[in-house]
């Protein structure tokens, strides 16, 4: 068992079986990595490295919010506030180590 385990069945059970990896999300396609489900309500973006995470599209018009996951610890904390994730925006990581940070529309639950 992995911290990621408790993560999973936690926060993506319902949901990971719709997802898909989506290329062209984030910049630094080496370092990030992008699942999404089809409607971008519900994204995990993984950044092996870097303090931040750019996006190099537009996931969807409204606000989301955002669980980070700290896959070396299995700790997670919110972030700060609903952000928009239009192309261009960059999302600061807690630290530049390993981060996984789940993305939800805001008529989602996390």
């Amino acid at each position: 068992k992995t911290p990621l385990d408790d993560f999973v069945r936690e926060h993506l059970a319902a949901v990971l079986m719709k997802m898909k990896p989506k290329d062209g999300v984030a910049a630094d396609p080496e370092q990030n990595w992008c699942l999404a489900d089809d409607g971008r309500q519900t994204v995990l973006l993984y950044s092996l490295g870097g303090t931040s995470i750019r996006l190099l599209q537009t996931l969807s018009q409204g606000g989301y919010t955002g669980l980070w996951f700290d896959p070396r610890t299995g700790n997670t904390r919110p972030m700060e506030s609903s952000v928009l994730l239009a192309a261009g925006t960059t999302l600061e990581k807690p630290t530049p180590e390993p981060w996984l940070v789940l993305l939800r529309g805001n008529r989602e639950k996390l």
